[in-house]
């Protein structure tokens, strides 16, 4: 190899190493509402993400590796997360608050998984460990045999190892304060309870389907409430005491439809429907509001983004709605089938309004996410993330803008990187007589050579 080509060899070696700062060829893009905290949760190493305000103001950004967290508080709005691979976030208020309730969604934005980091709220405080809030960490099993392994994120340490077979559950109810993991050799759920305010996962993981486990705790002696949403016309339901298999309710839905089922406090539960239903453990008919919880509606498609949702509001709760993409068409109706809002979102817009005690309807012509936030604290949810719902767009190519090539990974680049040197090369050999600024000169400004048909 001529002293040419080392050197040119080295020209695009060095160019390669400007783009480094490159984040990575796919982008997983989510926005999202918190009143107070937003907790990433990585599950892969090298993955960098980007937190901004719906302003674009930064707020964060940095690399997690598998297992890895990262808490903020950026306060109340709507922000948004970009990151090289999927990744995890609960909003609200889960490591400064008390008295909350949520499942674990995994990176994809399943309720139900072999793998899961979550978090255990501290629960209503007592005094000198004293007089303290009920709370529970419950892992519910879906097949027979299922192998699971819970332990502290960031000790490490061993908390419990069994098996379990499905429709029986895990408690753990000293835990709090602490990041856990979870591991299964087949799908599970992770509640993390001290207090009503979430949505169950089917056994499939989606958010809405026909057969779901869950509990439902004693948090404040306060009653709590069982709600199937039916999605379709005659749906017929069951709700039992799993522990004993007493029918607490039995009847058919159709959508558009609630059955709540009131004060199941302390009671393993289980719902089985012949149809598509979603169910909440969240307070509804035997409050008029007055409740702290924060929760993300689930759609018809059970990812919490979608086109259609019913959603059984709380008096004088925050109603936020937020687009993912432009043009979104909104249409809000009440229980009385009256509009109570109507217009048109573009990409990371949202709109809020105080909710009335009432079956909600949202219909919208692009996908949209919709969370109820009573009081602003003591309320925590895992957010859907839009880049794993069914209506989402394929992620995007991140590329650095002055080196198109380098995005695009590693067999592409290196064909074009030939291909640059062979370009450059040729123009050197045919401007062999012309001084190296000519060169630069004829390369940058496009101007010909004596005697040189084109520019190369």
């Amino acid at each position: 190899m001529d002293r040419r080509s080392i050197l040119l060899w080295i020209a695009l070696i060095l160019l390669m190493a400007g783009c480094s700062r490159a984040t990575g060829t796919r982008s997983y893009p989510t926005y999202l509402f918190t009143h107070a905290e937003i907790v990433l949760f990585s599950y892969a190493n090298g993955t960098s993400l980007e937190v901004t305000s719906a302003s674009g103001k930064e707020v964060w950004r940095g690399e997690l590796g598998a297992g890895q967290h990262q808490v903020l508080r950026p306060g109340t709005g709507v922000y948004h997360i970009v990151g090289t691979r999927p990744y995890a976030t609960l909003v609200g208020d889960p490591t400064g608050g008390s008295v909350m309730g949520y499942y674990a969604l995994d990176q994809y934005g399943r309720g139900t998984s072999t793998l899961f980091y979550t978090y255990q709220s501290e629960g209503r405080p007592g005094l000198l460990g004293f007089g303290e809030g009920p709370r529970n960490f419950v892992i519910f099993a879906y097949q027979v045999g299922t192998a699971v392994t819970l332990s502290e994120t960031d000790s490490g340490r061993l908390i419990w190892q069994g098996t379990l077979d499905a429709g029986q559950a895990h408690f753990e109810p000293e835990l709090k304060h602490v990041f856990l993991t979870v591991e299964a050799s087949q799908p599970v759920s992770a509640l993390s309870y001290s207090d009503q305010g979430y949505y169950v996962p089917a056994e499939t993981g989606s958010f809405i389907g026909c057969e779901f486990y869950t509990w439902a705790g004693n948090a404040g002696d306060w009653v709590h409430d069982l709600n199937v949403t039916a999605y379709a016309d005659n749906t017929a339901v069951t709700v039992r005491n799993t522990e004993t298999k007493e029918v607490l309710w039995q009847g058919t839905l159709d959508a558009g439809q609630v059955e709540t089922v009131s004060n199941v406090n302390n009671l393993q539960l289980s719902v089985e429907t012949s149809r598509d239903v979603v169910v909440s453990v969240s307070p509804t008919t035997s409050y008029a509001g007055d409740y702290y919880h924060m929760l993300f509606a689930q759609d018809e498609t059970g990812a919490g983004i979608g086109q259609r949702f019913y959603y059984p509001a709380l008096q004088g709760a925050r109603l936020e709605i937020f687009a993912y993409e432009d043009d979104a068409e909104i249409e809000v109706r009440d229980g009385a089938d009256s509009i109570v809002y109507q217009s048109t979102l573009n990409k990371g817009e949202s709109a809020v309004f105080d909710s009335a005690q009432t079956l909600y309807t949202l219909i919208s012509s692009r996908p949209i996410a919709a969370l109820m936030d009573w009081g602003d604290q003591a309320g925590a949810d895992f957010a859907p993330p839009y880049y794993a719902a069914p209506t989402a767009t394929l992620p995007v190519i991140i590329i650095p803008s002055w080196l198109p090539i380098i995005g695009i990974g590693t067999p592409v680049a290196a064909v074009g990187l030939w291909l640059l040197y062979s370009v450059l090369r040729a123009f050197i050999t045919r401007h062999e007589g012309v001084s190296a600024g000519e060169r630069l000169n004829l390369m940058l400004n496009l101007k010909r050579a004596p005697g040189a048909l084109h520019p190369w």
